[in-house]
């Protein structure tokens, strides 16, 4: 997603280059990853645990074990 994006010399993706990606990329990494997953994972699962989250970031985050307790 990194090279997609074209934003190699940072290692990350930040929010202008998220906005610009190509939507047919995402669709297939998506695809990919919820095929293989058995449709556990997936940019598609994500974004449904983020909508039932009331898009607040930090329960988001609490929810899908990104964030670790006390941090």
């Amino acid at each position: 997603m990194v090279r997609i994006s074209g934003c190699e010399d940072e290692d990350w993706l930040d929010c202008r280059y998220i906005e610009n990606f190509p939507s047919l990329d995402l669709h297939t990494i998506d695809g990919l990853w919820l095929r293989y997953s058995n449709a556990r994972f997936g940019c598609s699962v994500q974004k449904r645990i983020y909508d039932e989250c009331a898009k607040d970031f930090a329960t988001f985050s609490d929810r899908v074990s990104w964030r670790v307790q006390g941090n």
